[in-house]
């Protein structure tokens, strides 16, 4: 089933509401649309119910023929680098205390 035509202007303008006036009745449009969902849901579930048969008929069947996605790595794959932080005056000082502690304690 091919994708569904945009809306033309006067269909969007059939979507806007007015404050204080009754809804109107849907256009057929979006009756078509949403007969089109239908029938593509149930399409849909149709297939997602299908199992794979075994050979042997007392097995049973070996597991759906179109399992679901199960999603994955929602992190982009490729990444920019983590932006450097470079340290204080004031944490570089007590690093070099450090370090002049550590060698005077050998």
């Amino acid at each position: 089933m091919a994708e569904p035509q945009p809306a033309t202007q006067a269909e969007r303008d059939e979507l806007a509401l007015t404050a204080g006036q009754p809804i109107p009745e849907a256009g057929q449009w979006i009756k078509d649309l949403t007969a089109g969902h239908r029938s593509f849901a149930e399409r849909l579930a149709d297939r997602q119910s299908q199992m794979i048969p075994s050979e042997d008929p007392g097995y049973g069947h070996l597991g759906q023929a179109f399992p679901s996605w199960s999603g994955g790595p929602t992190d982009a794959i490729l990444q920019p680098p983590k932006p450097e932080i470079r340290p204080s005056a004031r944490v570089l000082e007590r690093v070099l205390d450090r370090d002049a502690d550590m060698e005077a304690g050998d």
